[in-house]
């Protein structure tokens, strides 16, 4: 795991490209790590907000504006346990809306637009998808073997389950409020 660095202000970093017809952009903003108490409401946090076509950002910089082809977001854990989880998006749109679809997806990060009538499907998604999650034999002991690294006794899918369905709205913006609106870099 590359150590981050951290910026006291928003920093774009170009890589040139002559015959490029796209921007790829990555985004991210640092959020405390990821445990087994918080890892289900941040799954669920990246189901709002930026997994699939359903999501938030899908919707608000693809569907609703046309403004990338590609567009995902969620939080992803670190590989060394105990170190800073990231927030991240991921933008590919043609060169003449790149800087519109960053300031849309700057001003989801900072400004979630809540909708909680979404969130009975994501819970469900979530349920369904944790219930059934299990690692083929091939993976089996790497997985484990994350899993121990990570500090679990046992695969997390069984308590995630559990988080799932006593999970709240309130505790997605609970979790988008004290983790994700207030980056670190940039409280």
């Amino acid at each position: 795991d590359v150590p981050r660095v951290s910026y006291a202000e928003p920093t774009v970093f170009f890589l040139p490209r002559k015959d490029a017809v796209q921007s790829q952009v990555l985004m991210y903003r640092s959020t405390a790590p990821l445990d087994a108490e918080n890892t289900p409401v941040a799954e669920a946090f990246s189901r709002y907000f930026g997994t699939g076509m359903s999501s938030l950002a899908f919707q608000e910089i693809r569907e609703f504006r046309s403004l990338a082809y590609q567009v995902t977001s969620r939080v992803q854990e670190s590989d060394l346990p105990g170190k800073d989880a990231i927030a991240f998006a991921i933008l590919g749109c043609q060169g003449d809306k790149t800087e519109e679809a960053i300031r849309i997806m700057k001003g989801l990060f900072d400004d979630m637009p809540e909708k909680p009538e979404r969130f009975p499907a994501i819970q469900d998604g979530l349920i369904r998808s944790g219930a059934a999650a299990y690692p083929g034999f091939r993976e089996l002991s790497e997985q484990v073997a994350r899993w121990k690294d990570a500090g679990y006794t046992q695969d997390p899918h069984i308590s995630h389950v559990d988080a799932y369905e006593s999970m709240t709205w309130t505790d997605l913006t609970t979790y988008y409020q004290t983790a994700i609106q207030p980056s670190p870099e940039h409280p």
